[in-house]
């Protein structure tokens, strides 16, 4: 019961928050927000170049294109570190 009660706390403060800005975020945005960046932070540390390709194909980057090859050179250069 308290955590319901604490987790509507927080969305009613984050909906207050968000008051004036363009667009209201929802407690699943902020889960999937979450969610994305836990799997880049795994992607970057203990990910393949196979992986990474991989990764940028499902988000519907297109092989070669220059956003494609500077996530590919930021990547390779984290994994020198």
């Amino acid at each position: 019961m308290t955590n319901n009660r604490d987790e509507d706390i927080r969305e009613v403060m984050a909906e207050e928050k968000s008051r004036g800005s363009r667009q209201p975020t929802s407690q699943e945005a902020r889960r999937e927000h979450a969610k994305r960046l836990r799997d880049a932070r795994k992607l970057l540390e203990d990910g393949t170049e196979h992986d990474v390709k991989a990764a940028i194909e499902a988000a519907g980057i297109p092989a070669g294109s220059p956003a494609a090859l500077e996530i590919l050179r930021i990547w390779r250069e984290n994994r020198q570190l």
